[in-house]
């Protein structure tokens, strides 16, 4: 009965390291948390997230330094600095489609 168990997660374990996303591993390791292959998991899971974040670009090389000319805006201050400037009138007369402006 053991291996009947062993071959299915085995089998769960093999399909995540077809896929071999971060994601892939945390829902193998959601199913089975503990064990040898859960130890194999968590290890090809930090592999993973090691490479992806080797891949990552570098912040571009004109990004002003902190506190140093314009700061770089988080999405949410973005969307709120747009907003009060469509209230204030702004953005009139100006076409936003998909992210184009004409």
């Amino acid at each position: 009965h053991g291996r009947v168990v062993d071959q299915h997660t085995n089998g769960q374990r093999e399909a995540a390291e077809r896929v071999d996303t971060i994601g892939a591993w945390d829902a193998f390791l959601g199913l089975h948390s503990t064990g040898y292959y859960a130890d194999l998991a968590r290890e090809r899971r930090a592999k993973s997230a090691n490479r992806f974040s080797a891949l990552s670009p570098p912040p571009p090389s004109d990004a002003p330094a902190e506190g140093k000319g314009m700061d770089w805006l988080t999405v949410q201050e973005c969307s709120q600095k747009y907003q009060q400037a469509k209230k204030d009138g702004l953005v009139e007369g100006l076409n936003w489609i998909r992210g184009r402006h004409g």
